[in-house]
């Protein structure tokens, strides 16, 4: 089954490259070097035609010019010297196989042809490469890109002659020119569809790996277009302790990394003055902030609602319907009900902004609905859940069966807890750095947990583990994840308990539910819902149409590296011949 629209782009990042360190790739130029002198020499020079050094002078010399040229010359790369490091060692083994291909020993004085071939075939690439990552702007980088073959084209001239410099020429130029075609050739449609060209956006998320810098938020912007949310939030004022927070943003985390809003849960706690679970609401990639600038919109809008609320001693147990395959656990705070779904052991990723509309606006008695889906299973990535699929009105039909069966439990009194746990593991291992927080509520005979995951979603099966352990504390409970992307740097598929085993993150989880428990105490709560103007996310559709364009622009390097082979070949072997 294909990947859905949504989850393309979020798949390239699997193409995102960490470059070892600046002295691995100059020592694998300089073996390559004089991997190539002993070989000359042991095999009596048959291969290269030439005197002494020439590994040395055509191989090593030029390697080494690249990463020093591209460390000096390029901007982005004088704080990252790992990067240009890297390319020159990748030209240098292009450099090696093409030049080195079994010609020479069919021709005999063929050598100085594919030589110039090879030149022609690294400065391609390496322009190619410098204009995706480091600057579309050709002119800026041809001193890094054809610096190399310059340092060959001298080593070239001095061991077979002036006129040897001619065929490198020619297959640089048509090398450049076949590179300058191709950036216009898919630029052009980018440009017009999505009004940045690509090649600035894959510049500016070069510069976002290797620097930190927020060059992507300004290529976002012109992306994106302007929405209206509604916020719902459960605010939870204690007799001891900060106040609390549940609030369930209709906003999506992502697209990946530290773009856009990926690590919007950790943003949008930083700013609100409380102990805050920050839930996964009704949102899919089409809901992605263009930058994390719009967290503060958030965090005004709650915090202002939060000085006129009504506060009263009055909770309910929690309840857990189900309709069809979604399981919905409800728990009623006066005028406000807290509800989140699930369709654990079966996979559901996001949950379009439509069915979270469609489920406030909806006839019940209740005028604040914090809505949330757990986000707590995965296989593999699925497409999101529309509003008017069946599956999405079994969602919305789950919510009517909760909120009527909360709508009938008494309320009276109750307590609140909470506990967090920060995790010995990383963004890699699948937890953001808010780790575990739990919430534990205690109204009537009920005592219920509600424990959240930084996380984007957790491995089939690890949810009804945690589950399990936890029952034996309180009597229900329900396990859910943020959906934060800055885990899903290097891949688009990184749920919680991937890389972990269960096993070694529960304690964290088993002592964060101890924790707040301990810190039970008598509260008053209230609800808010706030519309927020002005938000600009992605927009319908935008993420899916630019990962699959990217995808499919992608898919044309490959002919287009043959392409500039054959060119690349002919043009040279015409020039080489026509000197001979």
């Amino acid at each position: 089954m294909p990947a859905p629209p949504e989850r393309r782009l979020e798949d390239l990042s699997r193409l995102i490259i960490t470059p070892p360190p600046w002295p691995l790739s100059v020592a694998t130029i300089i073996l390559l070097g004089l991997t190539v002198e002993v070989m000359s020499a042991l095999g009596g020079r048959a291969t290269t035609d030439t005197v002494d050094w020439f590994g040395v002078l055509g191989y090593l010399a030029p390697g080494l010019a690249g990463a020093v040229l591209g460390a000096w010359t390029v901007p982005l790369f004088r704080r990252a010297p790992d990067w240009p490091a890297l390319l020159a060692a990748a030209g240098t083994v292009l450099l090696v196989v093409v030049s080195l291909m079994p010609a020479p020993l069919v021709l005999p004085g063929s050598f100085p042809g594919m030589y110039a071939l090879a030149m022609g075939v690294v400065s391609g690439f390496e322009l190619l490469t410098l204009a995706v990552i480091a600057d579309r702007h050709l002119s800026r980088v041809l001193v890094p890109a054809f610096g190399p073959a310059l340092v060959g084209t001298a080593a070239l001239v001095y061991e077979f002659g002036p006129t040897s410099a001619l065929p490198v020429l020619a297959a640089v130029t048509v090398s450049g020119l076949i590179v300058l075609s191709f950036i216009r050739f898919i630029e052009r449609p980018v440009l017009a569809a999505f009004g940045v060209p690509l090649f600035a956006l894959s510049n500016a998320f070069a510069a976002h790996l290797v620097t930190g810098s927020h060059r992507l938020d300004d290529c976002f912007e012109r992306l994106g277009e302007e929405v209206v949310v509604h916020h719902s939030t459960l605010h939870l004022v204690r007799e001891h302790g900060p106040p609390v927070m549940v609030t369930v943003p209709n906003l999506h985390p992502g697209p990946l990394g530290d773009i856009g809003s990926s690590n919007l849960p950790a943003e949008l706690v930083s700013r609100l003055d409380a102990e805050t679970f920050v839930l996964h609401g009704c949102a899919t990639h089409d809901f992605n902030l263009v930058s994390s600038n719009g967290v503060e919109a958030i965090a005004v809008a709650i915090e202002r609602a939060r000085e006129t609320l009504d506060f009263r001693p009055l909770a309910g147990s929690a309840i857990r319907v189900r309709e069809g395959t979604v399981e919905v656990l409800v728990q009623p705070f006066g005028d406000t009900v807290l509800a989140v779904a699930t369709r654990s052991p079966l996979t559901t990723d996001d949950l379009d902004f439509g069915i979270g509309l469609a489920i406030q606006r909806g006839r019940h008695p209740f005028a604040h609905v914090a809505f949330a889906d757990a986000h707590n299973c995965m296989h593999e990535v699925p497409p999101p859940v529309e509003a008017a699929s069946p599956l999405g009105t079994e969602y919305i039909a789950a919510f009517d069966l909760g909120v009527q069966a909360a709508s009938r439990v008494t309320q009276g009194p109750f307590e609140t807890g909470t506990g967090h746990r920060t995790v010995p593991f990383g963004r890699r291992e699948g937890f953001g750095e808010l780790g575990v927080q739990v919430l534990a509520v205690r109204a009537g005979d009920q005592t219920t947990a509600w424990v959240l995951f930084d996380g984007n979603n957790l491995l089939a099966g690890v949810r009804e583990e945690v589950r399990l352990a936890l029952l034996s504390r309180v009597d229900e409970c329900e396990i859910l994840t943020t959906d934060t992307h800055v885990v899903n740097t290097l891949s688009g598929r990184n749920p919680i308990g991937l890389a972990v085993p269960t096993e070694k993150f529960l304690p964290y989880v088993i002592g964060a539910l101890d924790d707040a428990l301990a810190d039970l105490g008598p509260t008053m709560g209230a609800g808010s819902t706030v519309r927020i103007d002005g938000i600009r996310v992605f927009g319908y559709g935008r993420v899916g149409q630019l990962g699959t364009t990217a995808a499919a622009l992608l898919a044309m390097l490959g002919p287009v590296c043959g392409v500039l082979l054959a060119v690349g070949l002919i043009s040279t072997l015409g020039a080489y011949l026509l000197l001979a």
